[in-house]
């Protein structure tokens, strides 16, 4: 069975970084589609790259979103972990780093988001630190679409060279994410929707 994800997207679900995201995604996406590409590899779903990147908003109403993440993770090719001192804090995030640290290395890309990580020290990663804030079509505007099409390179290279999908049935042993059971938010009800 092939990897159903290039890449798998780790973060804490907090305004600060889901609101980011949804500006950098975009860029992101587009210089990692042609990066790869460029490389003669074979991208996934050409029409709306939703295979190319897995990040948890593409969990419908209904399913079994611990199940959903440990397969996604389970099928990813890499992880692309958006870190800052929150992302230590939550569970998740731990479990989905320890998943792909486990499975080899070169598989856990960590972006800088926040400038004091201590976590990161002694591992290489990318620094994004001075690009959380941004207004479009200004000049750090244009210094961070840069920044992300260097970042698009990066990622597309730990693509490219992660190990092939076990052969057999699924690799279970790859994924050390036991995701907790997480209590209903405050303004859902248990019982019918």
């Amino acid at each position: 069975m092939p990897y159903c994800h290039e890449l798998f997207l780790s973060y804490p679900n907090i305004p600060l970084v889901t609101d980011w995201l949804d500006e950098f995604l975009p860029p992101f996406r587009q210089w990692l589609r042609q990066m790869l590409l460029e490389r003669r590899y074979a991208c996934p779903d050409r029409e709306d790259h939703r295979s190319l990147i897995f990040r948890d908003d593409q969990i419908r109403v209904g399913q079994d979103w611990p199940e959903v993440l440990r397969r996604a993770a389970r099928d990813s090719r890499c992880v692309l972990a958006i870190v800052l001192p929150e992302y230590w804090q939550s569970p998740h995030c731990r479990a989905e780093w320890k998943t792909f640290t486990v499975r080899g290395p070169n598989l856990t890309l960590p972006i800088r988001f926040f400038d004091s990580v201590d976590e990161l020290s002694g591992r290489q990663f990318f620094d994004l630190s001075d690009h959380t804030y941004l207004l479009k079509g200004t000049v750090p505007w244009m210094e961070f679409l840069k920044q992300v099409k260097e970042l698009a390179r990066e990622v597309a290279e730990a693509i490219i060279e992660a190990p092939p999908y076990p052969e057999g049935p699924h690799p279970e042993h790859w994924v050390a994410l036991e995701v907790p059971e997480a209590p209903l938010p405050r303004h859902i009800k248990q019982g019918r929707l």
